[in-house]
């Protein structure tokens, strides 16, 4: 009887491993513990990365109003803003997220973003 509770507890615990995996899917340009941003939906051609508690910084000129996709792999909540030095409209990024197709507004429009808080109201 202890074998086969030791043997549910085993295939429970590692289906949540499963499940946590899944829900962390993405791309694998984005190095795990990162927040990636790229140049076309599905996570494809990385303009960017940052680390959680990274400050706010605006974007390489080339990769600028560029970004489609993102992923956030961090344990941290992040934000990215339409303009430069965090000005415009403000996007979040929480812990954990990601977003495969940014629709049309607000596709192309990231300028500066930030891994060490969500967007203030």
């Amino acid at each position: 009887m202890l074998t086969k509770r030791i043997l549910i507890a085993l295939v429970l615990a590692g289906s949540g491993v499963m499940a946590a995996g899944m829900a962390e899917a993405g791309s694998n340009l984005c190095p795990n513990n990162r927040a990636c941003i790229y140049d076309h939906n599905d996570f494809v051609a990385l303009l960017g990365t940052k680390g959680p508690g990274a400050g706010l910084t605006n974007v390489s000129k080339p990769a600028n109003d560029k970004t489609d996709s993102w992923e956030n792999k961090t344990r941290r909540n992040g934000a990215w803003h339409y303009d430069a030095n965090g000005g415009g409209k403000c996007n979040n990024m929480k812990r954990k997220t990601q977003k495969a197709n940014l629709h049309f507004f607000p596709s192309d429009e990231l300028t500066s973003w930030r891994m060490n808080r969500l967007c203030r109201r």
